[in-house]
């Protein structure tokens, strides 16, 4: 016959397509994670003590939460920065000269 039917395929999985594919809430959730357990090690760092833990070496204590947004490809993270009674803690991640990407990237490969 000569004249066959031409069907439309379907991606695979190394197409152009599923590569430019949007990630989903998981990736985002798990970027978001990432970054709040290098802010806890941070912080316990500076303050001398972990979480609700009693330690003779604490130079302070927590005081609440700051709510930041910090924007990338994966969608915009929800981050709870601590705040402290005395002196201060800001992530250097979040400083506004660095691009958001640098700055995921910077967390996670330090995490």
């Amino acid at each position: 016959h000569g004249w066959e039917e031409k069907r439309p395929t379907r991606p695979t999985s190394t197409s152009r397509f599923s590569q430019q594919r949007k990630p989903g809430r998981r990736s985002t959730y798990q970027a978001a994670e990432a970054v709040q357990t290098n802010q806890a090690t941070s912080v316990k760092g500076l303050i001398g003590a972990g979480q609700h833990e009693r330690a003779e070496g604490r130079l302070t204590y927590r005081n609440d939460y700051r709510d930041r947004e910090l924007k990338t490809r994966l969608g915009a993270l929800n981050l709870r920065v601590p705040k402290l009674r005395q002196g201060s803690y800001f992530p250097g991640f979040l400083e506004p000269r660095q691009t958001s990407e640098k700055a995921l990237v910077a967390v996670i490969q330090e995490a």
